[in-house]
This record gives structure tokens, sequence and C-alpha cells, in this order.
């Protein structure tokens, strides 16, 4: 029957393909209203024209993601992974300084064998303040719209649709990719991006949300603006505190593209996933 085609006659439900592809429409018209809208406001914008085109991101994809599972499956938002329960703040604050404590071992390591060192560019306490905050902002903003993009709907559709392992490569893969077009990209990059990926997904899978990727993928990246490293080929100057020089090779401190396109990265991702994998840190023990 050709309604099998779209149907899963044992569940009643539409196929996985399916409600995976009418999501990436929902995203790609919402993708081009918000081009649309930006290119007629662009000159008022000014410096916040990244924090606003990253905000309406994260509500377009919030939109495609309520409406997926709203015409599919009658659930609410929450079930994709954002439950505001006391544990999820526990979860977000745990990954916040799991992923500083991460890229702070790679901070120690380079600092301590001289291949990192800083010198502070910005003096006024004011102008510090507005630094941080808006770091705050920005890379909040960021690692969300990643999350619900790479582990939210599409991610745990295919996951319901296949297997864990499926979805994590496919999607590990998908986001190696999306950072091809990055200032300053090697092979190397790309591939440690792949596995944070795949780190990112073992913690969504061993807490079975979204907040403690969230609070990993923010503490990665905050804590590395911080320590003045690029972060995934950006500089972000203008709210840039301390100024960078490296005089490690590239091949283990990631040279301009930052710390992920670094072998000392690699390592600490690995350790990473491995603890998460065996120690069964949140009482999720994960399965095939």
């Amino acid at each position: 029957m050709i309604k099998n085609v779209f149907v899963n006659p044992l569940t009643g439900t539409v196929r996985a393909g399916w409600r995976m592809l009418v999501f990436g429409c929902a995203l790609f018209a919402g993708g081009a209203g918000e081009n649309l809208l930006l290119s007629t406001v662009r000159n008022y914008l000014g410096p916040a024209q990244s924090y606003v085109a990253q905000t309406l991101f994260v509500v377009i994809i919030l939109g495609a993601t309520w409406l997926s599972l709203f015409i599919f499956e009658n659930r609410p938002l929450k079930d994709v992974g954002l439950p505001l329960q006391k544990r999820s703040f526990a979860h977000l604050g745990w990954g916040v300084l799991a992923g500083g404590g991460m890229i702070t071992v790679v901070f120690v390591v380079e600092t301590a064998f001289s291949m990192t060192s800083r010198t502070l560019i910005m003096h006024d306490a004011w102008a510090i303040a507005g630094a941080f905050g808006a770091s705050i902002a920005l890379f909040s903003v960021a690692a969300f719209a990643e999350e619900i993009l790479f582990r939210g709907y599409l991610f745990q559709t295919l996951t319901a649709g296949s297997n864990k392992w499926i979805a994590t490569s496919v999607f590990a893969l998908i986001f190696g990719a999306a950072h091809l077009a990055n200032a300053h990209v090697t092979v190397f990059s790309v591939v440690n991006i792949a596995l944070a990926g795949v780190w990112l997904s073992v913690a969504y899978y061993e807490s079975g949300a979204l907040w403690f990727p969230f609070g990993l993928h923010f503490g990665w990246n905050f804590f590395q603006h911080w320590y003045a490293f690029p972060v995934s080929g950006g500089s972000f100057n203008s709210i840039r505190v301390f100024a960078l020089e490296q005089s490690g090779p590239s091949w283990l401190t990631g040279g301009a593209f930052g710390p992920e396109g670094g072998a000392f990265s690699t390592v600490v991702l690995v350790v990473s996933i491995g603890i998460l994998l065996k120690c069964d840190l949140f009482g999720r023990k994960i399965a095939a």
C-alpha cells in the first residue's frame, strides 16, 4: 500500500524520514524569512546584527520543532529535551563547569609548555564587564542554537527511526561539515568538531535532555574565548580582553582556528567521551 510509504503500519505514525523532511522545510522557510528581514534592517542594527541573527535563528528552530511535534506527535516543546525541572539547572551548571574545565586543561598544558601567552588589551573595568556580558549572551545563544539544531528534533527523530549510534555518527559528520566555511579551517579541525559532535550527543543520551550538552557547549566556547583562544576560527575581537600569542605547533594547539583544531583537544574530547560512556554520571546507562 502506498500509505505505508508515509506511515509505519506497526506504529501508525508518519515515518521518521518524512517528519525530518517537514522539519527541514519549515527551517528553510524560516531561514529565508530571516534573511529577508535582516536584509531590510541590516543598516539599523550595526554591531548588534550577529546577536539579532542568532536569536532569530533560535526562534526559528524552536518554531520548526514545535510545529513538527504538534503535527506529527501531539507532544509539547519540552519533550524535545527541554524540561524545566530542578535537575535541569543542575545539569546545565555541571555542563558549564565540565566544558570550561576541559578547555582549562588545554589552556594549562599550553601555558605550562610556553606554547601560549596573553597580554591584557582592555583596561577599562566597565569595558571588561561589558565584554563579559556580551560574551555570555553571544556564546549562550550560539550554543543553544547548535544544540537544538544538532541534538534536537532531527537528531532524536533519526535516533528513534534507526538507533543511537547511527544518529550520533550521521550528526557528528553534519556537525563537522557545518564548520567547513569557518575561517582558518583545516581537515584536523573538522575531524575534531565531528568528534565534539559525538561528545555532545553522548552527553544528551547520558543525561536524557539538552541542558547538559548545552552547558558543555557553552562552557567550552565561553572559556575558550576568555582564555583568548579563537573559537572555531572566530576571533571576536570587539569583545576580546586579552591578546594571544602562540608559539607551539599548530597540529597541537590548533593555531589560528583555536584549540578545536589541535591534538590537545582531541585527547581531552576522547577522555571525556570515555568518562561519559563508562561512569553513568546521571543514572542513565547508555544502551545500543
